[in-house]
């Protein structure tokens, strides 16, 4: 067997038999995403209600499954973005729960958002209006988005709680670590 010939066969063989473990690398990786989504999920009190699947396939995230709300679903976006490994998240095959009372859903989220106005125009309370984020699905009151400090997110939940018609509040204000207050955001139904 002449010089060249021996180097094509090693070379053959050497990718013959890397190619299965490079593979199985990927699939390992894929598997841990995976893994490390489904514990974030399991671990967040509001998300790990949901029956949500995860696969994965070369760091390409796709979610499916059934969520109460848009705010359910950009948390479940953003916890698999920031998972190690993730280089891309479909969200397309999420499905949010339709609401029952849509014009009663609206009347809540827009009677909220007059509350927080008024509140922050005509009285002394701590009120962050263009950072909170407000939606209503089945009468469940859903606040998102960042403030200043926790009395803050306080204030939000209990002017929501006070609207007639909400059976709950779903809070995942985050309050800004920048801002001199390091209290944890707290979720309140």
């Amino acid at each position: 067997m002449s010089v060249s010939t021996f180097c094509r066969t090693v070379v053959l063989f050497l990718a013959i038999v890397c190619a299965p473990v490079a593979l199985a690398a990927q699939d390992v990786s894929d598997a841990v995403i995976n893994a490390k989504i489904n514990s974030k999920i399991i671990a967040d009190r509001d998300l790990s209600v949901f029956k949500v699947d995860v696969a994965t396939n070369n760091g390409i995230v796709v979610l499916t499954g059934t969520v109460d709300s848009k705010t359910d679903a950009d948390n479940l976006l953003n916890l698999a973005q920031t998972t190690d490994g993730v280089k891309q998240v479909d969200i397309s095959q999420l499905v949010i729960k339709p609401s029952a009372h849509p014009v009663s859903d609206t009347m809540i989220t827009a009677e909220i958002r007059g509350l927080f106005i008024k509140n922050k125009l005509f009285s002394n309370q701590d009120i962050a209006l263009s950072s909170i984020g407000v939606e209503t699905n089945n009468g469940i009151v859903y606040l998102s988005g960042t403030v200043a400090n926790s009395l803050q997110e306080t204030n939000a939940i209990a002017i929501a709680k006070s609207v007639s018609g909400v059976r709950g509040v779903k809070s995942s204000i985050e309050v800004d670590s920048n801002s001199g207050d390091s209290s944890d955001s707290t979720q309140s139904n």
